[in-house]
C-alpha cells in the first residue's frame, strides 16, 4: 500500500491502515503535508493580516502595552507593519521547526510510555502514528486559506480563521474573554486527530479504549491545563 492508499484507508478503514503504518511506518509523506499546509497558511496569514494592527492588539491583550510609553508602542507597531514579509518568512520557519519538535517529543512519550506499558513499537513507528493521526488537522488549514482568500479585511487575527474551532461552532467567546484562546485553538479537525490516536493506539495494542485513551491523550490533558490555567490567570 502506497502512502495515498494509507491516507485513503485512514479515512474508510481505519484499522488497516494503523495495520500497514505499523509494518511499513512512512514520514516523510504526511509529516511534508503537515509542515507545508501548517507553514504555508501561516506565511500567507502574515501576508495578508494588518501586522501593525495585530501586534498593538496583542501588546494590549497581554498587558505589555502597560509597561511601554505611547512612543514605544508606536514604534513597535510601526517597525511590525513595515516588516511583514520578513516576519511571515521567520514565523512559518518556526512553525515548521516546531511541529518537527512536537512530535519528536510526542513520539519520545509514546516510547517511553509504550516500554512502561509492554506496547513495544519502535520509535519509527510512533512518530508515523503522530503524523498520520495529525493529518486531519489540515482541514483547519484549508478552511482558513479559504477565510483569506475571501476575505475583505485586513484587522483579524489567526483564531477568527479557524471555523470549525469550539469557540467557532459553540462557545462564540470574544476576544480578551476567558477561554478564547484555548476554545479557539481546539476543533473537530484537532478531536478527530485525537480519535484517531487513540484508536492507533488501540489497534496496535489490543488493550480496552479506556487505557488507550490514557495512554494517547495524557500529554495533551496536562498539556491544555497548563495553557488554560495560564489562560485564566491572565483574564
Amino acid at each position: 500500500m502506497n502512502s495515498f492508499g494509507v491516507l485513503q484507508a485512514l479515512v474508510f478503514e481505519p484499522k488497516k491502515a494503523f495495520a500497514e503504518i505499523g509494518e511499513r511506518p512512512r514520514i516523510l509523506f504526511p509529516l511534508l503535508l503537515l509542515i507545508l499546509g501548517t507553514a504555508g497558511i501561516t506565511f500567507w496569514f502574515y501576508q495578508v493580516v494588518d501586522l501593525g494592527w495585530l501586534t498593538d492588539r496583542q501588546l494590549h491583550a497581554g498587558g505589555s502595552a502597560r509597561q511601554m510609553t505611547e512612543q514605544q508602542l508606536e514604534t513597535v507597531v510601526k517597525a511590525a507593519g513595515e516588516h511583514q514579509g520578513v516576519a511571515g518568512v521567520i514565523t512559518a520557519v518556526i512553525t515548521a521547526v516546531a511541529i518537527v519538535i512536537a512530535y519528536t517529543l510526542f513520539s519520545l512519550y509514546y516510547l517511553l510510555a509504550g516500554k512502561i506499558t509492554n506496547v513495544q513499537r519502535s520509535f519509527r513507528q510512533w512518530f508515523a502514528l503522530s503524523c498520520w493521526c495529525n493529518l486531519p488537522t489540515l482541514l483547519t488549514v484549508i478552511t482558513s486559506g479559504i477565510m483569506l482568500a475571501t476575505t475583505t479585511s485586513t484587522q483579524f487575527d489567526d483564531a477568527e480563521l479557524k471555523v470549525l474551532s469550539l469557540n467557532a461552532l459553540f462557545f462564540h467567546r470574544a476576544f480578551g474573554e476567558p477561554g478564547y484562546a484555548l476554545l479557539s485553538a481546539i476543533g473537530l479537525p484537532e478531536l478527530l486527530a485525537m480519535y484517531l490516536s487513540v484508536l492507533g493506539v488501540r489497534v496496535w495494542s489490543g488493550r480496552s479504549w479506556i487505557f488507550s485513551a490514557i495512554f494517547t491523550l495524557l500529554p495533551a490533558a496536562v498539556i491544555l491545563g497548563v495553557v488554560a490555567l495560564f489562560t485564566m490567570g491572565r483574564s
